[in-house]
């Protein structure tokens, strides 16, 4: 898996969006719950509307991928921060109702609908930000 969270705003909202990629499996569970870690912490401190997940990269996940999006969930409710999975592929939207996950979180068919859909405070431009423990996407 490789995977970059950023911060990214415009004229009227902030959100925290995390690009995951390739797969999430059991080989990749101690990066996610970093990851997941730092996406909540990022989003706190930034004080951002919300975490927005862009799951088109995503090529395949096992359980443990399901994990770590529902311990994302649980983390930003905490904080009253909603999560919207974007760009969803059909085979995890499947697995989400499956496995009765699908309504812990806002969904939206991209990732521009999906920014557009968080928060609505008017906030200043934010520099992109890369905690050292994230890479980024390969080129599409």
């Amino acid at each position: 898996m490789t995977s970059i969270m950023r911060l990214q705003s415009d004229t009227s909202v902030l959100v925290v969006v995390l690009v995951l990629c390739g797969e999430l499996d059991l080989s990749e569970q101690s990066r996610l719950r970093i990851l997941v870690g730092s996406t909540v912490t990022a989003a706190v401190e930034a004080d951002a509307e919300g975490i927005v997940v862009d799951l088109s990269r995503l090529t395949f996940t096992d359980a443990t991928g399901l994990n770590a999006l529902a311990q994302l969930a649980a983390g930003a409710g905490r904080h009253g921060l909603p999560v919207t999975l974007a760009a969803t592929p059909p085979l995890m939207e499947r697995l989400l109702h499956l496995v009765r996950l699908h309504d812990l979180f806002e969904h939206a068919p991209t990732l521009a609908a999906a920014r557009r859909s968080t928060g609505s405070r008017t906030r200043a431009r934010v520099p992109e930000v890369q905690p050292a423990s994230v890479q980024e996407c390969g080129p599409r």
